[in-house]
């Protein structure tokens, strides 16, 4: 017989964790103050929510849903921030060629997914576990999307620093 072990209690901690090194991205990239003081105000404030949310509302043998919804809306909201000012950059640089253009539209496509599936998970684990282990199953698609863009922003930044050595006619 399969045991089936809850381990529920391990989004509590990470969701928070997540936003927090998310967030710290688009804050390093944003010159605007305002957005910037916006985003640390949103760590803090989204840090107490989740811990409020454990402690009142989703305890930790239960799926994290409000804290994980709450996180998506926060970084769909950076990204779409982020592609703003990218759109508004009088520089026009080709966005192919930045590394943070193509993490942040993975990790936009990676939260949009999160929305529709994490407002439909608690219900469904309540009413049909089968369809909800099945909607759970297709997040995997969502986060394999996510690691694709963050691999590819990775191979630029690889890129970039292999042409530049090149360009200095470093030798290894």
């Amino acid at each position: 017989m399969k045991r089936h072990i809850n381990n529920l209690f391990i989004y509590h901690f990470f969701t928070p964790v997540e936003y927090c090194f998310y967030s710290i991205i688009f804050y390093r990239y944003f010159g605007d103050k305002k957005i910037k003081s916006a985003i640390l105000f949103s760590i803090i404030i989204f840090t107490v929510f989740c811990f409020l949310n454990t402690f009142f509302l989703q305890s930790l043998d239960i799926n994290n849903s409000n804290a994980i919804i709450g996180e998506s809306i926060l970084i769909i909201t950076w990204c779409l921030f982020f592609f703003r000012e990218k759109i508004s950059e009088p520089d026009n640089i080709d966005p192919k060629n930045e590394p943070l253009f193509w993490i942040a539209t993975g990790v936009l496509f990676y939260f949009l997914g999160n929305v529709f599936i994490e407002g439909l998970l608690n219900y469904l684990i309540k009413k049909e576990i089968a369809i909800a282990r099945t909607l759970y199953k297709i997040s995997y698609i969502f986060s394999y999307i996510l690691f694709c863009f963050i691999g590819i922003g990775f191979y630029i930044v690889g890129n970039k620093k292999s042409n530049n050595l090149k360009s200095n006619g470093s030798n290894f």
